[in-house]
């Protein structure tokens, strides 16, 4: 295990620490206590302690994502029409694929959410309201009958999530 810094010859500034297949872990300290950057090499991840964030463009810029609470990541962005482009760019027929994924560990069951697409935005008085919802739901989960539902929701007169419309299999073959 070693360190090398070597500006003038073949890794033209880069710090190297270890060897391929012989890696270490690295910890980079910020002014903040308990902020921190750390390779964890047994863990095969990079850690950004505490509320630190990956920001793009510049350091202080407001395009950036953090974890905000377990299990949310959120991506900051300033445009007038964020995006998250998914972009498939091989000359064929195929195109590219935003994919939910349920995975519970256990055999699915009838009306498990596989996955839902959620639009707030500001009220009169600048709350920010939950107005509609894409759900994806399992129908049927016995093999071999497997059905699935799509549910499109909207926030009505005082702010209750309804459905507006039902996109369900049937009971029989392609119904």
């Amino acid at each position: 295990v070693g360190i090398q810094w070597d500006a003038d010859g073949n890794t033209e500034g880069t710090l190297i620490g270890g060897a391929d297949d012989h890696g270490v872990d690295f910890k980079f300290f910020g002014e903040t206590s308990g902020k921190y950057v750390q390779w964890d090499m047994s863990g095969d991840e990079l850690v950004l302690a505490s509320s630190a964030k990956l920001s793009f463009h510049d350091a202080a810029g407001d395009e950036n994502i953090l974890a905000s609470a377990d299990g949310h990541l959120e991506i900051n962005a300033t445009s007038q029409s964020p995006l998250i482009q998914v972009k498939n760019t091989t000359n064929d027929t195929n195109g590219a694929i935003f994919r939910f994924v349920k995975d519970k560990g256990a055999a699915g069951a009838d009306n498990d959410i596989l996955g839902q697409i959620q639009f707030y935005g500001d009220d009169a008085n600048q709350d920010q309201v939950h107005f509609a919802n894409i759900v994806a739901q399992v129908s049927e989960a016995d093999n071999g009958q497997e059905g699935g539902k799509l549910i499109l929701q909207v926030a009505t007169h005082d702010g209750e999530m309804v459905n507006a419309a039902i996109f369900a299999d049937g009971q029989n073959e392609d119904e």
